[in-house]
Parts: C-alpha cells; sequence; structure tokens
C-alpha cells in the first residue's frame, strides 16, 4: 500500500489498536483523535494527536487524495447502551456528527465506519446480504443505524467518499471480558468441574481482528470509488456457542463438560453475513478460521 494519512478514533479498542500499531510499522502518517473522555496516560510512539472537540488548525489541508478517516470509536457494551440511551446516543451518534465535521472541515474526503451486522435479523437460515431488512431491536443497534444515516446523507451533501462495514463478531488478544470467549476461558483458568455457559445453540459469525484489519488496508490500498456504500465483513461462516466453546477447550486441553444454563433447544438464532460483496469489489477473503485463530492467540 502507498503511503498514506489515517485518522483513526477508538484507536485503544480491539481493532484500533491492532491497525495503529501496524499502519505506524508500515511508515504511513497516524492522527489518533482524542476526546474528552479519554484516558490521557495512553499513548502510542510514532503518531500525532489530535483533540476532536477543539478542530485545531482549522486551515490545514491533510491531503484528501491520501487521507482516510477510521470511525471506530462507539460504545459497544449493549446492555449499558440500553441502561443509559443518553450517553449512548453520545458516544455512538453525536461523535459520528463531530468526526464527520471534522473530515469536511479539513478536506479528507475517504471516511470508514465500523458497524454491525446485530443490524441483521437473527431468524434467517441464510447468510444476511447488505440487501436484507434491518432492525434496531436495542439502543446500540439504533444508535449504528442512526449512524449510517447520517454519514449517508452527509456523505453525499459533503462530497465524501464513505463505507460502512457492518461487522461480525469481532475477537483477538485483547478481548474485553464480556464475551463468550472470556467466560469459556476464564472458567477453564478457574479449573471447573464443568463449563457452564447461557446458551449453546444461538449462532454467530466469527472474525479475527488481524483479517479485519487486512480488510481495511484492502480497502485504504484500492481506494473507495462510491460517495456511499455498505459492505459486511465477517467470516462467511456461523460457528454455535457450542462449536466455539469446543474448539476453545480442545485448544486448552479441557475435557470436562459444556453445559447449557437455560434450555435453548426451541430458540433459534443466527447471524451469518454474507460476505461475497467485499470479496468481489476489493478482492480480499479472510485468511484465519475461527479454529486457526484461537490457535494463534491461546497458544503463544
Amino acid at each position: 500500500m502507498n503511503l498514506k494519512t489515517f485518522f483513526i478514533s477508538g484507536w485503544t479498542g480491539l481493532i484500533g489498536s491492532e491497525i495503529v500499531n501496524e499502519l505506524i510499522s508500515l511508515g504511513h502518517q497516524v492522527y489518533l483523535i482524542e476526546t474528552k473522555n479519554r484516558a490521557k496516560n495512553r499513548s502510542v510512539a510514532g503518531a500525532e494527536y489530535i483533540e476532536i472537540e477543539s478542530h485545531p488548525d482549522r486551515n490545514k489541508n491533510y491531503l484528501p487524495e491520501n487521507s482516510f478517516f477510521i470511525h471506530l470509536a462507539a460504545n459497544g457494551n449493549i446492555q449499558y447502551c440500553s441502561e443509559n440511551p443518553k450517553e449512548a446516543i453520545e458516544s455512538n451518534v453525536m461523535l459520528t456528527i463531530d468526526v464527520l465535521n471534522f473530515c469536511k472541515t479539513h478536506n479528507i474526503n475517504n471516511f470508514i465506519f465500523a458497524s454491525t451486522g446485530i443490524l441483521y435479523s437473527d431468524l434467517f437460515e441464510k447468510p444476511c446480504t447488505e440487501g436484507n431488512p434491518v432492525f434496531n431491536n436495542n439502543i446500540y443497534g439504533s444508535t449504528k443505524l442512526m449512524s449510517e444515516q447520517l454519514i449517508h446523507n452527509f456523505s453525499k451533501k459533503n462530497n465524501i467518499n464513505s463505507l460502512v462495514l457492518r461487522l461480525g463478531n469481532v475477537f483477538g488478544k485483547k478481548n474485553n471480558t464480556r464475551t463468550v470467549i472470556s467466560d469459556v476461558l476464564e472458567q477453564i483458568e478457574n479449573k471447573t468441574t464443568k463449563i457452564e455457559l447461557l446458551n449453546l445453540s444461538p449462532r454467530r459469525d466469527f472474525i479475527y481482528v488481524k483479517d479485519v484489519c487486512q480488510a481495511i488496508f484492502k480497502i485504504a490500498d484500492q481506494g473507495i470509488n462510491k460517495k456511499f456504500d455498505i459492505v459486511n465483513l465477517s467470516n462467511g461462516e456461523s460457528k454455535s456457542v457450542l462449536e466455539l466453546a469446543t474448539i476453545i477447550c480442545k485448544i486448552k486441553n479441557y475435557t470436562n463438560p459444556i453445559c447449557e444454563i437455560n434450555d435453548s433447544s426451541s430458540m433459534f438464532s443466527n447471524i451469518t453475513l454474507d460476505i461475497s460483496k467485499i470479496k468481489k469489489e476489493y478482492n480480499w477473503q479472510p485468511k484465519y478460521t475461527l479454529e486457526s485463530a484461537l490457535k494463534e492467540i491461546l497458544l503463544k
């Protein structure tokens, strides 16, 4: 990829930290977007910082032909968003407006937004395409859908090429403590006599954070050629909670049983993303399977 300028929000998160480290190592110019809530003791060597609230240096032109804004910052805790809708809107919607205005002010004409595949219904048996209906069944999903609509309108009005990435279940070494993966690992480390999980049957489409980053790099290298577009970004195959836990236990040599706390035998829940569009338009496909990614994380 030719050297470019990148602006990244949410750079302390799972995806952001992986992207930033790789971009800096490759010699790209990286600006980290800071908000008023950022912990000031965190820093990254080789990057510059911009306070988004103050919009400094409004006359500076950041080479729009080579500049990309990757907007990853969001509150992704579904329960917290439901209990604190005002904060969810501030973090996930108002910040999106701020960064879009920043792009307009500084003539940054390429915008990538991390959305979510949970906007699709979990009642479809087949993989969901970008043309599937979307639903906002919780506050978090509502904020993502609202942001997508804002980006759509803003991009066409202000001549910004924008791409929305509807992500599957992203995981990596820096996982938070609210995932099935972290739950299983904690129980294994505590040497429990069995793994107990709420439901074993729901199926989700898991994607390794390194695959997400490589897809974003591929998009940046080829460029965004539409004022607004949406693509699914995931592995394209779903695994049940039971299958996920079984793979982890196999890697960790844990042989005790995996049990379900609630009986979900009659419950159908599946979110699988059709990724044929991103494969075709950006010549990208995931490198890792769920098992190979988990091995890389857990055996190092």
